[in-house]
């Protein structure tokens, strides 16, 4: 007599049940754990994978949001140097929105909602950042046209949240375009009109997207300042070397570290005190740095 086949509970549990579940992942990471636990959620993921994929993704980022962070995750993968592919990207992901942004639920794939994941956590935490940061500063004017003289406790409204998510995730696709421009020079390098990233893409967005882009960079730059200068205040080294302080928005070196996207924006955000920015990576601030800083740095002199 054959042995009794052994069947797993999970085997035996509804597909629709099975999908519920998938479903309610809270993040695309967990979701292909799961999928990948057993045979029979791998089943019932692959049957309607498009469906479980944006459903798990539309519970962790507002469907307002996901237009912006498609078009990041987009201008990540972009071959460098590829000036048609960069024109198809212009053209798909910076077309003016002609529905309510509550409808704009994207289609993924599961390689880009896991490169969306962390990503939206830098998000996240820079717009809870620069909330926290705005909120806080005195003076406000409150109801009656009074000024407040204390610090004001109250949270954004979702639909500010999103807004302002909305734009650090056209920021981070800047950041991924302005990276590979020198390639679409080079490419295009016999043209007489040399590729320009900003005026390419200027004209696709709206007024105000604009301006919100000229406030985070200035933002962004402050952070970048306020944390380098710290060191250059500080630093025996960069003293001794007379290194100069950040004091405009539009200095080469804070344009540098700015472009290197929001997991270096948070690691500095996240720095507290001297001894937390002196523990940045030293590729944080070696690329930028003039001539003699590189140098000491190849002789292993001292810290960056």
């Amino acid at each position: 007599m054959a042995p009794a086949t052994e069947v797993s509970a999970l085997s035996i549990m509804p597909t629709e049940l099975r999908h519920e579940i998938l479903t309610h992942c809270p993040d695309p990471l967990t979701l292909r754990s799961l999928a990948l636990s057993c045979k029979a959620f791998y089943a019932t993921f692959s049957a309607s994978q498009d469906k479980i994929i944006t459903a798990v993704v539309s519970g962790f980022i507002h469907p307002s949001v996901q237009h912006a962070a498609s078009a990041a995750v987009a201008a990540s993968k972009l071959p460098a140097g590829d000036l048609a592919t960069f024109r198809r990207f212009k053209d798909e992901h910076l077309k003016p929105q002609q529905v309510a942004p509550d409808s704009l639920t994207c289609a993924w794939s599961m390689s880009d909602s896991l490169l969306l994941a962390p990503l939206h956590d830098h998000v996240k935490y820079l717009a809870d950042d620069i909330f926290q940061e705005l909120l806080g500063r005195l003076p406000y004017p409150e109801a009656g046209g009074s000024m407040a003289s204390e610090p004001n406790d109250s949270r954004p409204s979702a639909t500010e949240l999103h807004r302002l998510q909305r734009a650090i995730y056209i920021f981070q696709m800047f950041c991924h375009l302005f990276d590979r421009e020198p390639n679409y020079r080079q490419s295009n390098a016999n043209n007489s009109q040399p590729i320009d990233v900003w005026r390419a893409c200027y004209p696709k967005l709206a007024q105000y997207e604009v301006h919100q882009q000229v406030c985070l960079h200035e933002y962004f730059v402050g952070l970048i300042a306020k944390c380098f200068n710290e060191i250059v205040w500080h630093d025996v080294t960069w003293g001794y070397l007379g290194v100069d302080l950040i004091t405009r928005t539009d200095s080469t070196l804070a344009q540098h570290v700015l472009f290197r996207g929001l997991g270096t924006l948070r690691m500095l955000a996240e720095a507290r005190n001297y001894q937390e920015i002196h523990r940045a990576p030293r590729v944080t601030w070696l690329e930028p740095l003039s001539t003699k800083m590189q140098t000491l740095a190849q002789l292993g002199l001292g810290r960056l």
